[in-house]
């Protein structure tokens, strides 16, 4: 598919933790190629993430953050059943965003997890390199 040539996506998904559980808790990595779009500021990426993600609850925190020496954003969207963090920078026409997926009850839980994976990914240059300690969080993430 020519739409998905300049996207790239890395994922972990949890296992579940009983058979009660229903839900698995993630963290997934997206990159972009935005060249020619509207999405070249922090401020009109924000706008787009938060119409996409809207149905899965109400935003109760949005803030510009430093991600790893990178003028940042921070969500977090908070609903009844998911609670979503998101962390996205703009670098060289290319967006990189990290979310974390989790259940409310977890989301304390698994947030300085989330913290750490998000300070091993570095990028330069317009490319993403993951480094052995993101693959290595993403390994142990659950």
């Amino acid at each position: 598919d020519e739409s998905l040539k300049d996207q790239g996506i890395i994922s972990a998904v949890s296992p579940l933790e009983n058979a009660l559980d229903k839900f698995r808790d993630s963290v997934e990595m997206t990159s972009e190629n935005t060249e020619g779009t509207a999405l070249t500021t922090l401020q009109s990426l924000s706008d787009a993430l938060v119409q996409a993600n809207s149905q899965f609850g109400e935003v109760s925190t949005s803030e510009d953050v430093d991600w790893n020496g990178l003028p940042s954003r921070k969500i977090i969207y908070s609903g009844d059943e998911i609670q979503i963090l998101q962390l996205f920078t703009i670098q060289n026409n290319r967006t990189y965003v990290l979310s974390f997926l989790t259940e409310p009850n977890s989301f304390e839980k698994y947030t300085p997890l989330f913290e750490k994976i998000s300070t091993s990914v570095r990028i330069s240059a317009g490319e993403k390199k993951e480094e052995g300690s993101f693959m290595d969080s993403l390994k142990n993430l659950f």
